[in-house]
């Protein structure tokens, strides 16, 4: 279990946060386009999981995608990645009370198939590499999220728990694509999987003011990456901590979940 008090973590640390360091602005945007996106997915995949629409059973996947102002999710044929079976919209904070549903088959749009493409490319990466670059571990599924924009084809990894109990930090990737959806680079972005129990065993039994944390390697990023941010999105308001402090071999970062933030602490390195 890793909670333990804040003054922990900052005791080896300046007492004053630092600023930002260089990079962390793209990561933060990333990583809250990414929480949106499977917020989006999430809120849908209720939905239409317990839909009594007969085409469920014949569904190939979803991605969400990001259209204006509002947030979309949508879920395409097996048999024809073309044909649109479920269309979920939200607004961009992607509230519950915000959603649209268009359950019309239609034809996906150019963009929509690219994304699907890329997706499929991505899940291809997986099932036919050899070099054992990917893990799976029981009780988990992996989360593809494709992004497309005139600068890069990627597709983000997460690993996430099938247990409500756990968050699950690591075991994730980054992979890059040219235009006809060829791999060209593939990252993890841990080197580990990081499970953490998310439920406290009992009312009372934690500390008013608890961290919990993982840690990068020298191997991982000196920042928090995208998708620790995404994941510290995505699990607020269902996990006890308020805060988590992500600790690199330059940084202890510290998020705060009100503030959907970090605050860097340099550490003092000898």
């Amino acid at each position: 279990m890793r909670y333990f008090s804040i003054l922990t973590i900052l005791f080896c640390c300046r007492l004053s946060a630092q600023m930002e360091p260089d990079g962390y602005d793209r990561v933060l945007q990333r990583g809250e386009l990414l929480a949106k996106l499977e917020l989006a997915s999430a809120m849908s995949s209720d939905f239409f999981r317990s839909s009594l629409d007969p085409r469920k059973d014949s569904v190939g996947g979803h991605v969400a995608y990001l259209s204006g102002e509002r947030v979309t999710s949508i879920y395409y044929a097996n048999s024809d990645p073309s044909l649109i079976y479920h269309t979920y919209s939200f607004d961009k904070n992607v509230d519950f009370g915000s959603m649209r549903v268009d359950t019309h088959q239609r034809a996906a749009t150019a963009r929509e198939q690219e994304l699907i493409a890329l997706r499929r490319a991505s899940l291809k990466a997986i099932v036919s590499d050899s070099t054992n670059f990917y893990s799976a571990y029981k009780f988990t599924v992996l989360h593809h999220i494709p992004l497309i924009d005139s600068a890069m084809r990627v597709v983000y990894i997460r690993t996430v728990s099938t247990r409500e109990q756990f968050t699950i930090f690591g075991n994730d990737y980054r992979l890059t694509f040219d235009s006809t959806n060829a791999l060209i680079k593939r990252e993890k972005l841990h080197q580990t999987l990081m499970p953490i129990e998310s439920s406290p065993k009992s009312a009372g039994s934690r500390p008013d003011t608890v961290v919990t944390h993982h840690s990068h390697s020298i191997l991982s990023s000196d920042l928090p990456t995208e998708t620790d941010v995404c994941t510290l999105i995505v699990t607020a308001g269902h996990v006890p901590w308020q805060q988590h402090a992500v600790l690199t071999p330059t940084w202890n970062c510290v998020w705060n979940t009100p503030e959907k933030n970090f605050r860097f602490f340099k550490k003092d390195v000898k």
